[in-house]
């Protein structure tokens, strides 16, 4: 099921403000209900989301060729991920994250640099008590306004 990033910002805002409701989440792209109302969801699941994630190679996600266009030198400088607002529909689970990079820009005496964040998806998978990150998508729209 592909999910549009407009979608996906939508159903982060719902999960936020109905943050300890188990009521499904309308959007275009199916019934999500927040993953700790899920019957595989364990106390534990957030932390080792955050685990994967300390482990996670961005380089080789999607999200990092979006991020590395920005600057004639992109830094990641970390991500932190809100596991307690992560929701589902049964085939997709995804938690709401900041990527937090160094832009360099220029060279010599002209260069200069800027610590920026951006909103990201983290989609994941947990079978048993491992947590699998499937992909990272991260919204730039931000750094062109």
């Amino acid at each position: 099921m592909e999910l549009r990033s407009l979608d996906l910002d939508n159903i982060m805002t719902n999960a936020k403000k109905n943050r300890t409701s188990k009521r499904g989440l309308g959007a275009k792209s199916g019934i999500f209900t927040l993953a700790s109302a899920s019957s595989t969801w364990k106390e534990d699941t957030p932390q080792k989301l955050e685990d994967a994630l300390s482990r996670l190679d961005i380089t080789k996600m999607q999200a990092w060729n979006d991020l590395d266009q920005l600057s004639s030198k992109t830094v990641f400088e970390g991500m932190s991920v809100d596991g307690d607002l992560s929701v589902t529909n049964g085939k997709v689970t995804l938690a709401p994250a900041t990527i937090f990079v160094s832009l360099h820009f220029g060279k010599g005496e002209d260069a200069f640099k800027a610590k920026d964040a951006f909103p990201a998806q983290v989609f994941f998978r947990t079978t048993g008590d491992v947590v699998d990150i499937e992909d990272v998508r991260v919204n730039t729209s931000s750094f062109f306004e």
